[in-house]
């Protein structure tokens, strides 16, 4: 969601050779402390309690970290090659409300087979918002609006994560510049089988440390987060305490991993993102530790069968969220079509509705007809549903890539491609709005500077638009949906 984006700072290019190089020497010397720091730190919680604490580790922690006992034993890693998942057969839905006078969404979900499961989750959903805004209501700490943004990062191997963010703040109208009162995140993440909490810890496996997760990749998300950029050189202007800051912050979190501790995070089929920090964790460069997608596996499928999530979707491959997807492969075939999300936050005439879904059915079917003539057909569709209140009717923009290839050629070469630039997607500072619609096109060739034009040598690209009136029916032109006796072009 665009809510999301408000609070990430904008990306920022590499620092040219020689401050890399300086950089790049501190951040050994600095990583080289933190290790030492950590190190230090086991060797002291070991020693007598008689003996003084170094003052350090109280600084990280505040307080004395816990002993917990191990957890569990899951022997759940992924197996970048050949492992699938299942996109969860599951609706989130968004909810408008009132909590406290101001105006929120949260999210509801729909679908499990253990209704007081699906209803703990919900509550929770509901009232951890809730009791925030009433809280930072009673507390002071609201002044003006309170905003409150959703996001729905993911639902997958039967699992849930959501983001809430709440902010106060006033724009001053002659500068336009903010003033933050307060902020807060809420991050809501789910075991669906049990409907327990999922910590961070939980996301790898039971033998990971947090020096195994937090390291080079973090620290370099932080430096981009919390540092300035010269707009001249578009480097990072970094000072002494600069370090210092990211320094703690890292061994902050690692001390809070390696004790069990809770760590505000919310996650995808890629990627952490811890929004206090405003930095990511990798999938792709912790493979060795990664057990999210095969830990919460059940033989039976714990939802009710009533939604139909995309299945057998290679892992890290991350499908942004859509009202609805088609994606299919056959013998001679392979469709990858997408109905945009945006429309949905508002109702859609029930007629109207099910006749778009028909509509794409019978396109999809169309294809899956073409026949197994030696050809393989493949066909990538992005469609846009449009409400025109005024004239009471609707216009459905569809976007086509389609390309006639070998199977043997799709195997061994263009459906790596798709499933790498899916995998690619979370650090494709630019791909995101091609991605979203699933325009996967696009990245098929890694050569940025003429990729577009060989994609469209090799592929044809179809737009259309049609029009439906308020009763589902399908017309050619915006004049004749708008007039209820215009003439039906399709059924």
């Amino acid at each position: 969601m665009d809510e999301e984006n408000k609070k990430v700072k904008k990306e920022k290019k590499p620092a040219t050779f020689k401050t890399l190089f300086m950089r790049r020497f501190i951040f050994i010397l600095i990583f080289a402390i933190i290790i030492g720091g950590t190190t230090t730190y086991f060797v002291i919680k070991n020693k007598p309690e008689k003996e003084t604490k170094n003052e350090s580790e109280e600084l990280a922690l505040d307080n004395e970290v816990p002993t917990v006992p191990a957890r569990e034993n899951h022997k759940s890693l992924i197996n970048y090659d050949t492992d699938t998942f299942d996109c969860n057969d599951l609706e989130v839905n968004e909810i408008s409300d009132n909590f406290e006078g101001y105006k929120v969404r949260y999210f509801q979900i729909d679908g499990l087979k253990d209704k007081s499961i699906q209803d703990s989750i919900n509550n929770n959903l509901k009232n951890d918002l809730k009791e925030a805004v009433s809280q930072a209501k009673a507390d002071g700490s609201i002044k003006g609006e309170c905003y409150v943004s959703s996001l729905y990062s993911s639902s997958f191997a039967n699992t849930l994560s959501i983001l809430y963010s709440l902010d106060s703040y006033i724009i001053d109208q002659k500068t336009y510049e903010y003033t933050y009162y307060w902020e807060k995140s809420i991050c809501e993440n789910y075991d669906l089988t049990t409907g327990n909490r999922i910590k961070i810890q939980d996301i790898f496996t039971d033998d990971t440390r947090g020096s195994d997760i937090f390291d080079s990749t973090f620290y370099n998300e932080l430096i981009k987060g919390y540092t300035d950029t010269d707009l001249d050189e578009e480097e990072y202007n970094m000072l002494v305490k600069d370090y210092k800051d990211i320094e703690e912050k890292m061994l902050d979190y690692i001390l809070k991993f390696d004790s069990d501790q809770d760590i505000p995070f919310y996650f995808s089929e890629q990627e952490i993102t811890f929004p206090n920090y405003y930095a990511r964790i990798f999938y792709e460069d912790h493979l060795d530790f990664v057990a999210i997608y095969n830990k919460y596996k059940t033989q039976e499928s714990i939802f009710d069968g009533r939604y139909q999530g995309i299945h057998n979707l290679p892992v890290l491959t991350k499908r942004y969220n859509s009202y609805r997807q088609i994606l299919d492969e056959g013998e001679n075939y392979y469709i990858d079509f997408n109905l945009e999300k945006s429309i949905f936050d508002d109702n859609v005439d029930e007629k109207v509705l099910n006749a778009v879904l028909n509509y794409i059915n019978s396109d999809a079917e169309s294809v899956k007809s073409l026949g197994n003539n030696g050809k393989f057909y493949i066909y990538n569709t992005s469609y846009f549903l449009a409400r025109h209140e005024g004239d009471n009717y609707y216009s459905l923009n569809t976007n086509t890539y389609k390309c006639e290839t070998t199977k043997s050629l799709f195997n061994s070469e263009i459906k790596p491609r798709i499933v790498n630039a899916f995998r690619k997607s979370a650090r494709i500072p630019t791909g995101e709005a091609r991605l979203y619609d699933n325009q996967f096109v696009y990245y098929l060739y890694e050569d940025e500077e003429n990729g577009y034009e060989k994609v469209n040598k090799d592929w044809e690209n179809e737009s259309s638009e049609i029009f439906f009136d308020l009763e589902g029916n399908i017309y050619e032109t915006r004049e004749e949906a708008m007039n209820p006796g215009g003439i039906e072009i399709k059924d």
